[in-house]
């Protein structure tokens, strides 16, 4: 069942574009709590952005702690809000082409609220800055938790 439903994240990646407006999240190599691997051609990617509270693994194992503790029957706790992109990025020296509701920082994703934004039902733009002062921009999808 999970590979279906990779199969149908991949597919609505591929048929989205880069045109539509979202929200971007800008990040360089120096950025803090932001990991992105990308396979050998970069034709896919993923993001892993840091919730607060979770950057360090002292404060995930106390999580995982207090979750064992409990008697919920809740989810286990999320440390990382994770996106995944199925397209090579785009090359661009403007952020006009991004065509972004608004650009965030990576610390500033992470002090807002997730859900009540909608992050969780719509699409996000990656963009990195490059040390030409160019952008590479992906177009990435909210991974399903496991």
């Amino acid at each position: 069942m999970k590979i279906v439903y990779h199969l149908i994240l991949i597919g609505i990646i591929n048929t989205t574009g880069y045109s539509q407006s979202s929200t971007c999240i800008c990040f360089d190599e120096q950025t803090n709590y932001i990991k992105h691997k990308s396979n050998a051609d970069i034709s896919r990617t993923s993001f892993s952005i840091a919730k607060l509270g979770c950057e360090t693994e002292q404060q995930r194992s106390k999580a995982i702690d207090e979750y064992r503790k409990s008697s919920s029957y809740d989810f286990p706790p999320e440390f990382d809000v994770n996106y995944f992109s199925a397209k090579k990025p785009l090359t661009t020296d403007s952020l006009k082409e991004a065509d972004c509701l608004e650009i965030l920082s990576v610390e500033t994703f992470r002090k807002k609220d997730y859900d009540s934004r909608g992050f969780s039902n719509s699409s996000m733009v990656f963009l990195k800055e490059l040390e030409n002062g160019n952008f590479l921009m992906w177009n990435a999808m909210l991974m399903p938790s496991e």
